[in-house]
């Protein structure tokens, strides 16, 4: 999993809150852009970013705060360090990258591409929908009535699917060297899917894992490589 850090240089050319053409920057305050307003970048140091109803971005970057798109707003990539990132009905971004906080994404939301965490949680809401893969390595998935074209993929935490929602795949990663670790109990990870539930690839396990897996839910093969 690659995260970038974000806005390197920045201290060296802004000194205080500016706004240049179409791009809106600031190191210390939150940043809103207006109903129906478009700006080609939003980026702050320490701050929260807002994007209002039907307002849009090239794409959105901060360290420590959190990110919220109103209804129907749209974004390019969306990017934090420390904060959250909610997307409320309707909203589409292209990708989500954090390290730490929780993405979630309200009836109707869209997230074209990837979803990239290392710690925290992903909540998807009923038509809610992520176009690639969603990836964590310490935290918790859970999803209802919802589609992720990709798989879903951890190391540490637990997978919750219910209601009609379908996945691409399931990939649970024996920890490695170097990987972030936030999980100092050394549970197990764990994998919940309702009947409903459509995983239309292979649940791929690295490492023994609770299951609790409805015997109507249409799953893949179940790979135990922890076994081999």
């Amino acid at each position: 999993m690659k995260f970038k850090i974000l806005l390197v240089g920045w201290l060296a050319l802004v000194s205080l809150s500016v706004q240049a053409g179409n791009h809106q920057n600031t190191i210390n305050g939150n940043i809103t852009l207006a109903a129906g307003e478009q700006a080609d970048a939003l980026q702050s140091i320490s701050g929260n970013i807002h994007l209002q109803e039907k307002s849009r971005a090239g794409h959105v970057e901060t360290v420590n705060g959190s990110v919220q798109l109103d209804t129907l707003a749209r974004s390019g990539r969306v990017e934090t360090v420390n904060g959250n990132i909610a997307l409320a009905r309707g909203a589409r971004v292209r990708s989500i990258e954090t390290v730490n906080g929780t993405v979630s994404l309200e009836p109707g939301a869209r997230v074209e591409d990837r979803v990239e965490m290392v710690n925290g949680r992903v909540m998807l809401q009923e038509n809610s929908q992520v176009g690639g893969d969603v990836e964590l390595v310490n935290g918790r998935v859970t999803a209802k009535d919802a589609e992720i074209q990709g798989q879903i993929s951890l190391v540490n935490g637990q997978i919750e699917l219910r209601g009609s929602t379908q996945v691409g795949g399931i990939h649970v990663h024996k920890a490695k060297s170097g990987w972030f670790s936030g999980n100092s109990s050394q549970r197990k990870p764990r994998l919940i899917i309702g009947p409903d539930v459509v995983v239309s690839g292979d649940i791929v396990l690295e490492q023994e894992t609770d299951l609790d897996v409805d015997p109507a839910a249409k799953v893949g093969e179940i790979r135990r490589l922890y076994l081999q």
